[in-house]
């Protein structure tokens, strides 16, 4: 994996060049094509799974209970669990996944843990909020004046 590559994620533009350095070496592409689907808690993605490209959303018995889109992330080291363990994403575009291994992430931990510490705090960020982060804050509306009635 290209560090180039690994900078342009929006979930990890926070990391410095050490650490996006060592993370390359380790990551894994992946591209699921429409139409098929994952199971979220499955053995394929023991580690954590970030949506770099494409889309799907997220069934559960039959209803649709969420969507992924780039930013997003899922897996067993991701903070963001399905509540539900049988949820299965249903991919609308094809997916381009970066996938850590959950042996990949427990080998970096030995070498360097700072470097999965800085991972996991970016991928547990929403990314709606660090979309507002990065747009910095809502400008306030003027003070409005009212008048005292006589």
């Amino acid at each position: 994996m290209q560090i180039l590559r690994l900078a342009a994620l929006a979930q990890l533009q926070a990391l410095s060049f050490e650490e996006l350095f060592r993370l390359a070496s380790r990551a894994e592409e992946t591209c699921v094509p429409a139409g098929r689907r994952l199971l979220l808690d499955s053995g394929l993605h023991d580690g954590l799974a970030l949506i770099a490209a494409g889309s799907g959303v997220v069934r559960c018995a039959g209803e649709a209970i969420g969507k992924l889109a780039p930013g997003d992330v899922f897996g067993a080291l991701s903070t963001r669990h399905s509540i539900y363990a049988t949820a299965t994403l249903h991919v609308v575009e094809d997916l381009q996944l970066l996938v850590f291994s959950n042996h990949a992430v427990q080998s970096l931990r030995v070498s360097a843990p700072e470097t999965v510490d800085a991972l996991l705090a970016a991928c547990s960020d929403d990314r709606h909020e660090r979309g507002a982060a990065c747009a910095g804050p809502r400008p306030q509306p003027p003070p409005r004046t009212v008048s005292a009635a006589a």
